[in-house]
């Protein structure tokens, strides 16, 4: 993929994102990256591994480390109650970056709103789990949710099985696993 298309699909989601007032940090994007490629076939072909806090891509942090340094992105680090953490906002030159790819950027606005209206509003915890859920079973749609839990808790310990259970049932509410 063009790397013009993929910076301008990265700065859409945080514009989106923005102009709903949802905070979107580093790891925040991470996932909804990932979902959108795992769910609805994204063209940003990032690879993503299941690591501690992942789906994780060193490539994305690299291209988002660009987007910072280039001011189509901005990243603040703040301390807001008990959240400590990242904010990616458009940066003063984002709209250039739109603005050039607004034809190819147009037919993916679609599957951005659809997945931030279904998981915009998660806490970061939350949507890791869910992303977590969702790669597992792509790597192996056959697993029973017996196994479903083992795996998840074997790479992220700090989820209880009821926690596990629930957040796979959201997924099957949202008829995304289908």
């Amino acid at each position: 993929m063009d790397n013009s298309l993929k910076y301008t699909l990265l700065v859409e989601i945080s514009r989106e994102m923005s102009q709903r007032d949802l905070r979107l940090s580093k790891m925040f994007l991470q996932k909804m990256v990932f979902l959108l490629q795992a769910l609805y076939s994204f063209p940003t072909a990032y690879e993503f591994k299941l690591y501690t806090y992942g789906p994780y891509s060193i490539e994305l942090i690299n291209d988002l480390d660009y987007l910072f340094a280039t001011d189509f992105l901005v990243i603040d680090y703040i301390q807001e109650g008990e959240y400590i953490g990242s904010s990616i906002t458009p940066g003063i030159k984002y709209s250039k970056v739109i603005s050039c790819d607004e034809e190819s950027i147009a037919k993916y606005r679609e599957k951005i709103s659809l997945v931030i209206d279904l998981f915009g509003n998660y806490t970061e915890k939350e949507l890791e789990l869910r992303a977590a859920l969702v790669f597992l079973l792509n790597e192996s749609q056959d697993l029973s949710i017996t196994r479903l839990v083992e795996k998840v808790q074997e790479k992220k310990p700090y989820f209880t099985k009821e926690e596990i259970k629930n957040a796979y049932n959201d997924l099957i509410d949202m008829d995304i696993l289908n």
